[in-house]
């Protein structure tokens, strides 16, 4: 059979709400959220307001297993109410304030969604008849009876979030995450690389994408602090750079399209950190590593595959300059996911035939 799998520890009790507090509790005053201009959030600062966001949304009558839309620009608060919506027992809906109205109308619809975290000025952008929460009208203080309420192990199998995707008919399709899938694929992230309190993750994905959720939370369960890549620097390849030199960014993610563009740019000589890239997303080929691994030596580059519908990534693979030329392996399962490569009867092929990649494991999204 072609089943390659590979070993790791048995899932943990803790999922990432509880994982993040248990952090927080062990280095209150270590930075968790970095923000242009050198500005930063503690673990303790980011756990408080993650707490008030709870509240509030308790007080609007949000209960364990509902679904709530996040509409806030990226940011130290819309990290916090992520946190928030997890801490109140439900699942977020991400919602990136950019997408057309008609968009944002379609997710909530579809997600069933009809409390809204959002922020000033962007209510007038969703349909009406939901309630919108302003994050700035949080309380500003959580009884420490209600903040010790909060859920450390949520249901493993009740969504953490739900994510939209085209479709292949363009209307939004979610994708329910469970918290299981999640929590496996960031805690395997953060074993497997030694993930620690130096470590500086750059936030540059939207949050309507998987992506986002390794860059949110491979940190915060590692000590390590999220940089928060200033607004719209994805498409803008010079300001992304400026973002990885200013923050002493350790770890960096993208597209091999995304990385084409930045290793065009001058600057590099300020990226000394840097210490793991990951591609996703598209196809990686050797040659782009070679350009990479010039302009950052001392940094790792891993080649990572998997759909939405298994919690971000299913297999990764570390480039080998020394042997590899051409096309880059996607590789071999992470902990607790299965890849197989079938024949259209469902069968295992050897090894060497070509077949249908199939996922399995933890990681699947509810339904699959």
């Amino acid at each position: 059979m072609n089943d390659r799998t590979q070993s790791g520890s048995a899932p943990g009790r803790l999922l990432l709400p509880g994982l993040f507090r248990a952090q927080a509790a062990r280095t209150p005053e270590a930075p968790a959220v970095l923000t242009e201009g050198g500005a930063a959030w503690t673990y303790a600062e980011l756990e408080h307001h993650a707490a008030r966001h709870a509240a509030a949304l308790r007080a609007g009558g949000v209960a364990p297993g509902d679904f709530v839309g996040v509409c806030l620009p990226r940011g130290p608060e819309l990290i916090a109410a992520l946190l928030g919506v997890w801490f109140a027992g439900g699942a977020y809906v991400p919602l990136d304030p950019t997408y057309p109205e008609a968009r944002l109308a379609l997710v909530l619809e579809d997600a069933g969604a009809t409390v809204v975290l959002a922020g000033h000025g962007t209510a007038a952008r969703l349909p009406a008849g939901l309630t919108v929460l302003d994050v700035a009208d949080a309380p500003d203080s959580v009884p420490a009876a209600e903040a010790a309420g909060f859920p450390l192990a949520p249901d493993p199998a009740r969504p953490a979030y739900v994510l939209h995707t085209s479709g292949s008919t363009g209307r939004p399709k979610g994708v329910l995450v469970p918290h299981a899938g999640i929590a496996n694929r960031v805690r395997w992230l953060a074993h497997r690389h030694k993930l620690g309190p130096a470590d500086r993750f750059l936030l540059k994905t939207t949050v309507g994408f998987d992506a986002a959720g390794l860059e949110l939370f491979s940190p915060l369960i590692s000590g390590g602090a999220v940089a928060v890549a200033p607004q719209d620097a994805e498409r803008d390849p010079a300001a992304l750079l400026r973002a990885v030199g200013d923050h002493k960014v350790t770890v960096l993610q993208g597209v091999p399209s995304v990385y084409r563009r930045l290793a065009e740019q001058s600057g590099w000589e300020r990226a000394t950190a840097l210490r793991l890239i990951f591609s996703a997303g598209e196809p990686l080929h050797a040659e782009l590593c070679r350009a990479l691994a010039e302009l950052a030596p001392r940094a790792e580059i891993w080649n990572t595959y998997g759909p939405t519908e298994a919690s971000v990534d299913i297999t990764e693979h570390r480039w080998d300059p020394a042997q590899e030329t051409g096309a880059v392996p996607i590789g071999r399962p992470i902990a607790h996911m299965r890849a197989l490569v079938l024949d259209p009867a469902g069968r295992p092929v050897p090894v060497g035939v070509p077949g249908e990649l199939h996922a399995g494991g933890i990681g699947l999204a509810l339904g699959y």
